[in-house]
């Protein structure tokens, strides 16, 4: 966590796996994951916010499961996921927000559950969020909120093809298209 100096996370690159949390905060000239490459499993929480230079999630494409939650926010210069992951199953809440360069999150095509929340919100750039092929399960809630450059048909694709979840859907403030705004 935090620090003002970290300019590559390399040093991990023999780290297979993580019991508990993976937590990359608050290092503003952290240029990029790349040093997380052969991570495969997270046991907790996988929390990348606040890293101000990172541009792409590239480094953490080898990551298959995470037991707990995976949030990535508040990335000021976060243009897009960078390649495509092998994540297959997260056991708690999916969050993208207030990430604002965030064009893009192609690349989740391989996620087939998420345990808790979805929550794709405030995203003011953010054009495309990948077609979630094989997302089959979101235990609680589905909320895209107020990305105001995504097409809503996007995620009302995402949420028809789960046929519904184990909590509220709220799918509003995105750009109006043929699926509603």
């Amino acid at each position: 966590e935090t620090n003002p100096n970290l300019l590559d996370v390399n040093g991990l690159l023999g780290v297979g796996s993580v019991g508990d949390k993976l937590v990359i905060t608050t290092n503003p000239a952290l240029q990029g994951l790349g040093g997380l490459g052969n991570i495969g499993t997270v046991g907790g929480d996988v929390i990348i916010v606040d890293n101000g230079s990172i541009t792409t999630l590239t480094g953490l494409q080898g990551l298959v499961q995470v037991g707990g939650g995976f949030q990535v926010r508040e990335n000021a210069s976060l243009q897009q996921v960078g390649q495509a992951m092998a994540l297959s199953s997260v056991g708690d809440y999916f969050y993208f927000s207030e990430d604002p360069a965030l064009v893009s999150m192609a690349g989740f095509g391989l996620l087939q559950t998420v345990g808790g929340e979805y929550v794709v919100r405030d995203n003011p750039v953010l054009g495309n969020m990948g077609s979630f092929a094989s997302l089959v399960s979101v235990g609680t809630n589905f909320f895209v909120q107020t990305n105001p450059q995504l097409p809503t048909c996007q995620p009302v694709q995402v949420f028809m093809q789960l046929g519904g979840v184990g909590g509220n859907a709220d799918i509003s403030g995105n750009l109006p298209d043929a699926c509603g705004g």
